[in-house]
């Protein structure tokens, strides 16, 4: 066999070149160059973008909302949108519901009052809408009850003002003539017979003596001449009887004098003939 070649006495071995300049992320202590078993990795909070770092001092602090969660980084991170970064040594912390954080945010901003975010990890708040309410800024908005309204942006919903019908979109309707509601009512009713409604925001006002209502109304009517109704709430008003007359259709219709006579709805009775008479009813 061959026998291997023996080395030239004017030989000498190529030399191991292990130190070299600490990289981006790394140290040499005090030095800046040296083995890779050698370079310490920046710690969490820091960073170092350039070769030859020979202390500590190399990797620069990360001042929060920026960070560096990670040893050896090269770089500060921006706090994402959606996140907050209170320090420099720990991962974004994704926003809660019922609170938001633009990039680069220390912390995760509440909603604020009428506003509401159901999604976490938000870069912002959504308006609450008319007809809702949103006392739970991490809640979806909550329909207004009948009775009760709201124009948007608001934490409760208010109770529907006297006159007006307020449905379950929140909005507000002015109740018509002849009808009427008070604080709080769902809707607008008909104003009843024997009643009148001069306000849509009141209570019924029952008609006097005298007058009469069949229903929606605002105003009781008088008793047409010859009837009367001596009660209040009427709905309709009487004749007066014959024998007597009405003069005032808010009274008991008064018996004719003695020799007068009254035919069936009269105001007045009226004198016998001569030669005629009548007893007194």
């Amino acid at each position: 066999p061959t026998p291997f070649p023996t080395p030239s006495p004017t030989s000498s071995p190529t030399p191991f070149c292990g130190a070299t300049p600490s990289p981006p992320g790394y140290y040499c202590p005090n030095t800046t160059e040296c083995d890779d078993d050698e370079k310490l990795p920046c710690p969490k909070g820091t960073a170092n973008v350039a070769y030859g770092g020979s202390t500590i001092s190399a990797c620069t602090p990360c001042i929060p909302p920026s960070y560096a969660s990670n040893n050896a980084s090269t770089t500060c991170l921006s706090c994402p949108t959606g996140h907050s970064c209170p320090t420099s040594t720990s991962s974004p912390i994704p926003c809660t519901s019922g609170t938001y954080a633009p990039a680069n945010s220390l912390t995760c901003q509440p909603c604020s009052s009428g506003y509401y975010q159901t999604s976490p990890s938000s870069t912002s708040c959504v308006p609450c809408p008319s007809g809702h309410s949103c006392l739970d800024p991490s809640l979806e908005p909550v329909p207004c009850t009948p009775g009760t309204f709201s124009n948007g942006q608001a934490t409760a919903c208010t109770p529907c003002p006297a006159g007006y019908l307020c449905t379950t979109t929140g909005a507000m309707t002015n109740c018509t003539k002849g009808t009427y509601s008070l604080e709080a009512w769902a809707t607008c009713v008909t104003c009843g017979p024997g009643l009148e409604c001069p306000s849509t925001s009141s209570s019924p006002i029952p008609c006097s003596t005298g007058t009469y209502s069949v229903g929606g109304t605002t105003s009781c009517l008088p008793c047409p001449s010859g009837t009367y109704t001596n009660v209040t709430s009427s709905t309709s008003c009487t004749p007066c009887p014959a024998g007597y007359h009405c003069p005032n259709p808010s009274n008991t219709p008064v018996a004719c004098p003695e020799n007068h006579v009254s035919a069936s709805g009269q105001t007045s009775c009226v004198q016998c003939a001569s030669g005629t008479y009548a007893q007194k009813a």
